[in-house]
């Protein structure tokens, strides 16, 4: 990949899928490694580049924070890197704290059996990390943060320092409730609405989860609070998508052809940004520079 790669010295933007480590995982045990990823090495002396994706990519680890970046990395995202616990993420982040604008956390996995072998410690775990508060992140300059994982909302309340925030995307597991919800803008330690963890947040957009025990009630009571707190909220329902897709799957079956408004998922990711009064949305700048590639480090 490296060499396909390494004559673009002006590389804004990348995005790979499925690349493979190049080293065992020496998380667990706290040494001080040099970084060996081919791939991390040579991204980190690109010095335009602003914005970077990485999904199943176990070649990203801690190491990636134990070098020096040329680029100030603006648009980050981590979809299902099972080598980035939040110590790691943190780390990480920390190092763009004077430029990192978007964070996404799309589906980190955290299942105890990718972290535990047998010849491997058991690492501290996801909750133990949350409940420390030893991870918490300073970034003066985010402003837009997106969180899908199967992780309490304690997560979320990592990111109180970042005051800039405008727009927060929150996929709703079962672990979260309406009261969870309320919180974002009014805090347990407040007794008034206009108080908020994020005094600049404009919109927030929930994925409510099919097992999630909120009722339409409570929904209509978060709505309420929002609106007098002048906050666009979004919700979606994911039951209610899913049956979308199964009635455009049996369109697709019975006529062989998709519905009108088929979706096939794709989105060119450096082109992803968040319009905070017209929506979540995709849009194109012939001025931005996009490298998608899939294989190994």
């Amino acid at each position: 990949m490296v060499r396909l790669i390494r004559d673009m010295s002006d590389l804004e933007s990348f995005k790979c899928n499925g690349v493979d480590a190049v080293t065992p995982d020496f998380e667990p045990f706290n040494w001080a490694l040099p970084c060996e990823s081919p791939l991390g090495l040579h991204l980190s002396k690109l010095r335009y580049l602003k914005e970077l994706y990485l999904k199943q990519s176990d070649c990203f680890d801690f190491t990636w924070s134990q070098i020096e970046w040329a680029g100030n990395l603006e648009k980050l995202t981590f979809d299902g890197c099972t080598r980035n616990p939040l110590r790691t993420l943190h780390a990480f982040c920390q190092k763009f704290s004077k430029s990192l604008r978007y964070l996404k956390l799309d589906y980190l996995e955290y299942e105890e059996d990718v972290y535990t072998t047998v010849l491997q410690p058991a690492r501290e775990g996801p909750l133990s990390e949350i409940k420390s508060g030893k991870y918490k992140l300073d970034l003066p300059e985010l402003t837009t943060l997106s969180i899908t994982t199967e992780l309490p909302i304690d997560l979320l309340e990592h990111f109180a320092d970042c005051k800039n925030i405008k727009a927060i995307e929150l996929a709703i597991n079962p672990s979260i409730s309406a009261s969870d919800i309320k919180k974002i803008l009014r805090p347990a330690y407040s007794t008034t609405i206009t108080s908020s963890l994020w005094p600049k947040l404009e919109k927030l957009k929930v994925k409510i989860n099919i097992n999630s025990d909120i009722s339409p009630d409570e929904l209509d009571a978060i709505e309420s609070l929002y609106l007098r707190k002048g906050v666009a909220l979004e919700i979606e329902n994911e039951e209610e998508e899913e049956e979308e897709g199964e009635e455009e799957q049996v369109n697709h079956e019975r006529f062989s052809f998709p519905s009108d408004d088929e979706d096939d998922g794709y989105r060119p990711y450096d082109y992803e940004y968040e319009d905070l009064h017209g929506g979540w949305r995709d849009d194109y700048d012939d001025d931005d520079f996009n490298y998608a590639i899939y294989g190994s480090d």
